[in-house]
């Protein structure tokens, strides 16, 4: 009997996915971030075995998919061209399907960088907001305190009507049990400005409490899924939009965590699974060398595997529950 068609995907040796952190600074201070900042840009020693490491495997791949994420990615933007620029140019010379995402908090995301962007392959774009300016503020903040808002707006406003090239830009609508009044302020605005260009969609996901510091202070929904949902159902009829894949995920979704050949290389070459905890224990999976080889740590690598063994669906939609 043959395996369904995302677990071969998952297990392929002919696809590599890379989650890549070319710095873990960030311009922001979000009141629920996990992350602590410890480290900075990408080293270019680093740059090079990532480019070696796609060398080493390019004779084998037929596709290679690279998510930039952070930190904030667009902190370190000259990494992000140079690397997309050389992982391009192999992927052209090799005949591999070349696939990037980021996600950013698009408060560095003018229309020259979307556009370079776009040029270097970056096709799907997520991009966070916590509700209507006022709640959105409260919580997305600057380093300094300073608002968030406006900037991020006026660059995707800037991007609807001063740039025609396609991708696919998605607003991650971040709502708490308190915050539905905002969120159904901002899907209104959405509606009338971004959600007028198909380029945009939404996706609606509840805050939780995700290992920050900050966690004792959050008003989330405390695992009450009943209420998640009604809020949700709730927005989703305001969004007119409940179809959505984004927010109607298949029944059969396999998180990158779980796959086998997905890999996150953070800003210093150490590999992770998982975007989340990068300090667990568990999620320690092994480091990239300079000559481009992966020193895998195996026991915590297969912890993540377990969904494609079971088949449990839950542990293939996120095996941290399972792990960290």
């Amino acid at each position: 009997m043959s395996l369904p068609l995302k677990i071969q995907e998952a297990i392929a040796s002919n696809i590599l996915r890379l989650i890549l952190l070319p710095t873990e600074q960030c311009c922001f201070r979000c009141d629920y971030c996990y992350e602590n900042f410890e480290l900075g840009k990408m080293t270019p020693a680093l740059q090079q075995a990532i480019i070696k490491l796609v060398e080493k495997r390019a004779p084998q791949l037929d596709k290679l998919n690279i998510s930039w994420f952070g930190g904030e990615p667009l902190m370190a933007k000259d990494i992000i061209y140079s690397l997309s620029a050389q992982l391009q140019a192999i992927c052209q010379r090799k005949n591999i399907h070349y696939n990037a995402a980021i996600t950013t908090n698009a408060y560095l995301l003018d229309v020259a960088c979307y556009n370079k962007l776009v040029d270097y392959g970056v096709n799907h774009f997520q991009i966070t907001l916590d509700g209507a300016q006022a709640q959105h503020d409260q919580v997305r903040k600057r380093v300094d305190g300073a608002a968030t808002f406006d900037t991020i707006m006026t660059n995707l406003l800037a991007i609807k009507q001063q740039s025609t090239k396609q991708a696919t830009i998605l607003l991650r609508l971040h709502y708490r049990p308190d915050t539905y009044d905002s969120v159904l302020t901002l899907i209104d605005e959405l509606k009338q400005t971004l959600l007028t260009d198909e380029r945009f969609e939404v996706v609606l996901r509840a805050v939780g409490k995700w290992g920050g510091p900050n966690d004792d202070n959050l008003t989330t929904f405390n695992n009450n899924e009943t209420h998640k949902q009604a809020v949700a159902e709730k927005l989703l009829q305001r969004l007119d939009n409940s179809e959505s894949p984004y927010n109607t995920p298949a029944d059969d979704h396999i998180c990158y965590a779980a796959q086998a050949n997905s890999l996150v290389i953070r800003a210093d070459g150490r590999l992770a699974k998982c975007t989340v905890a990068f300090s667990h224990a568990n999620n320690q999976v092994g480091h990239l060398k300079p000559d481009g080889t992966l020193q895998i740590q195996q026991d915590n690598f297969k912890k993540w595997l377990i969904g494609l063994s079971s088949g449990d669906k839950k542990q293939l939609r996120c095996p941290a529950m399972s792990v960290l």
